[in-house]
Formats: C-alpha cells, sequence, structure tokens
C-alpha cells in the first residue's frame, strides 16, 4: 500500500483558494522544476498528513530495525536522456528530498542518501509506454536485512518506487513503507500487483503475456505494480475490446513499438 498525503491539485495548490492557493502554485512550481527547496519545504509543510504519519509511526514502532528513508534522486525532469550533463543541471525537482528529510525529521529516521538513481532516463515527462520501456535502475549499497521507508513526491503508475524497491530486495533489504506526497485521488493506493489484476492480464492478453513482457521489458508482468496492471487491463479493454486475445498482444507489442520509435 502506498500511504498518501494528499490529492494533487492541493499540492501543486490548484485547489487552494485565494491568495494561499497563488502562493501554493509558485511555491510548487520552484520547488517542482527550479529545485528551491524553501519553497518546497513551504508546500510539504503546508499538505502533510497527520494520519499518514501516525501510519508510518505505526511501521517504525513494529520494525526490528530503525527504517532508513530512501528516495529516488537525483529526481531527473528532462525528457533527452541523450546529453551527458552535470549533476547540479540534471536535478530540478527539490520535493523528493526536501519530504524525505522532514519526515526523518519528523519520525526521529536517519535519511539515505547513497541509493541513487543510475541512469538519467527522463521519466517525468513520458507518458505511459514510454515508461515501461524506459525503466530506471538504482545503484547502492544496501545493508542486508535492512529496512527502509520510500518515499516519493508523486505517485502515478509507481514504476520508478518500485524499480527502486526491487533494488533493495535484491539486496537483501527489507521495504516496510511506501509514502508519497499526492496521488490524484489523494486516496492510498495499491501499490504490488494482486492476483485479481494478474487474472484480468492473462485473460486480457493470453497466458503468453508474461513471457512476451519479459522479452520485451526484461522482467515478468508479476513485477508490475498494481497500477501499472490496471493500465494495460483498461487498454485492452478501451483500445481492442472485440480483438481476439492473440491479437490483442500483437497490438500491445505493436504500440509498445511504436512508443519506442516516437517516444509517445
Amino acid at each position: 500500500m502506498v500511504l498518501v498525503h494528499t490529492r494533487f491539485d492541493r499540492l501543486n495548490g490548484i485547489e487552494v483558494r485565494g491568495p494561499a492557493g497563488d502562493q501554493r502554485q509558485k511555491d510548487y512550481r520552484l520547488g517542482k522544476y527550479g529545485n528551491d527547496h524553501d519553497a518546497a519545504t513551504r508546500v510539504v509543510k503546508g499538505i502533510i498528513n497527520k494520519g499518514v504519519l501516525d501510519l508510518l509511526a505505526d511501521v517504525v514502532v513494529a520494525s526490528d530495525k530503525t527504517p532508513m528513508i530512501v528516495f529516488p534522486h537525483p529526481a531527473f525532469n528532462a525528457v533527452d536522456s541523450g546529453h551527458a550533463v552535470a549533476e547540479t543541471d540534471m536535478v530540478r525537482n527539490a520535493f523528493p528530498f526536501v519530504f524525505a528529510n522532514y519526515l526523518g525529521k519528523l519520525l526521529g529516521l536517519p535519511v539515505n542518501d547513497e541509493i541513487v538513481q543510475g541512469a538519467r532516463v527522463g521519466r517525468t515527462n513520458m507518458t505511459d509506454f514510454p515508461r515501461f520501456l524506459f525503466q530506471p535502475h538504482f545503484v547502492g549499497e544496501v545493508a542486508p536485512g535492512g529496512s527502509f521507508i520510500l518515499v516519493d513526491d508523486v505517485f502515478s503508475r509507481g514504476g520508478t518506487l518500485a524499480a527502486l524497491r526491487s533494488h533493495i530486495v535484491r539486496q537483501g533489504g527489507t521495504v516496510v513503507a511506501v509514502t508519497t506526497l499526492a496521488h490524484g485521488s489523494g486516496e492510498h493506493q495499491k501499490f504490488a500487483i494482486d492476483q485479481e489484476i494478474h487474472d484480468m492480464l492473462k485473460e486480457a492478453y493470453g497466458t503468453g503475456c508474461s513471457d512476451f513482457w519479459r522479452s520485451e521489458i526484461g522482467h515478468d508482468t508479476g513485477c508490475l505494480t498494481y497500477s501499472e496492471a490496471r493500465f494495460l487491463v483498461r487498454w485492452a479493454e478501451k483500445e481492442h475490446r472485440r480483438a481476439r486475445v492473440d491479437a490483442r498482444l500483437q497490438f500491445l507489442r505493436d504500440r509498445l513499438a511504436e512508443a519506442a520509435a516516437k517516444g509517445e
């Protein structure tokens, strides 16, 4: 489960009325695209949800080891990933850093700054299908048996957080909680794929779907997030409702090829 603090339109200030809303929008833009930590801090302090903090505190108390907070960084916003640039030029989004450190202060937890994103993918402005193709990966040592809380600013499909979790788990760590500042609905979100949505994927694309996904993307469908899997099911239902199952799989292959060629 991804613990969500607020709706996205409250994070960016669109839903906040009056001068406070104007200031929130200004601070959001400065924090998201200008790496302004002071502006991001004002936003984060204004939308932190006490109920979510209580849930996270319960997780900390129940953990055998003190969890470390870890977040995806640097936060790459640029679409173009073909040019080598200085790290200071790549970092635009201050929110993950500010949120992680503020949460660490509130919960009395250390923040890990050694696990970092190992490639400049630039997923922020990508649509769904390119995000499947351009997967982030992470580097950095994970202490075996270490306990972690994953933090990010916005939860959409969850691919970046899933890649971060995989890096931690592969090296013997444990993820005890996931939290983000915002989601479009403001509601807590399922993170991992469950059996029901996995069965719906098979119904939509056939039993060969997992092998196909492994050959195209590099992992089987069991590694998808719940939101990613639900998107694929809904895409089949919306775009190819009347098509045969084997035809849907070909349509999916074609759509991924189009995304690879056009980046959209």
